[in-house]
């Protein structure tokens, strides 16, 4: 769907406009208006935390992107050249994508899925859940079943990352880049596809790697918040990584009211956790 004019110098990478478009989609997925105030903001953020790009600008890819067709910003849509931060910071436009793109995704409903995977080609597979995360996008609902199960945590991933403090649920890891976090992610007890919310009760940090382990039923918790390795795991490195937390208490948030859920927990524990 989407062939980008991006800035090329050999092997360098400018993964500036695949995020904003990245960003757009999650935008438009969950009927989220977008003015720069907030492209600003995020998208800097975007781009400091999956490039090496010493521009972290988001003024560049917001009035570029609209050359290549699939971007519109109101009030700018026939701007010449770059606008100026302080003309943007003034006007605060909003932006959202093409009416020609609007009416694909409208028209074929699988070219949302098939634009957001394109779009991530741009980054390693490692990275996709955490850009997804970030963006507000989930591959596992339409646009309109997104819209019905709307729920009271929209900032999912940033709400339970703050709660734990940044830091990983199992192993207390909490590394950083550049003041980004690096391999931690907001993991769901109970999944999307069965109905589990993006609220703070369901969610829980974890680093990538405890994450996996989670999502694979390698490890549960019990109603105490204590972790239950599997019989079924074995192998090297799996006394460093699991077998020491055996019976110890996760680190929990300190706000009781952001605790994990003893419902979901027990989901977990019957649907997904292997004894």
């Amino acid at each position: 769907m989407f062939e980008l004019n991006r800035w090329r110098n050999g092997d360098r990478r400018a993964p500036h406009k695949p995020l904003l478009l990245l960003m757009a989609l999650g935008a438009w997925q969950n009927e989220r208006i977008l003015t720069w105030s907030i492209v600003k903001q995020e998208l800097g953020s975007l781009i400091a935390q999956f490039s090496t790009s010493d521009k972290n600008s988001a003024v560049y890819p917001f009035i570029r992107l609209q050359a290549d067709g699939y971007w519109q910003v109101d009030g700018f849509k026939n701007h010449k050249g770059d606008a100026r931060v302080s003309e943007l910071n003034s006007a605060n436009p909003v932006a959202h994508l093409s009416e020609a793109i609007l009416h694909e995704l409208k028209q074929k409903p699988n070219s949302f899925k098939h634009a957001v995977e394109g779009l991530l080609e741009e980054f390693p597979t490692g990275l996709h859940s955490e850009i997804l995360d970030c963006v507000q996008i989930s591959l596992h609902r339409n646009r309109e079943e997104t819209q019905r199960k709307k729920t009271r945590a929209p900032d999912f991933r940033r709400v339970v990352l703050n709660a734990y403090s940044y830091q990983c649920a199992i192993c207390g890891y909490g590394g950083r880049m550049d003041g980004n976090t690096a391999g931690i992610e907001a993991a769901h007890i109970k999944w999307h596809a069965f109905d589990g919310p993006d609220m703070i009760n369901n969610g829980m940090a974890m680093c990538s790697l405890h994450h996996k382990l989670f999502d694979l039923g390698t490890f549960g918790l019990t109603d105490a918040m204590t972790v239950i390795p599997s019989s079924r795991a074995n192998g090297p490195g799996l006394e460093a990584l699991l077998f020491q937390y055996e019976h110890q208490e996760i680190c929990l948030p300190r706000n009781p009211d952001d605790l994990p859920s003893e419902e979901y927990i027990a989901w977990h524990r019957r649907e997904v956790y292997k004894p």
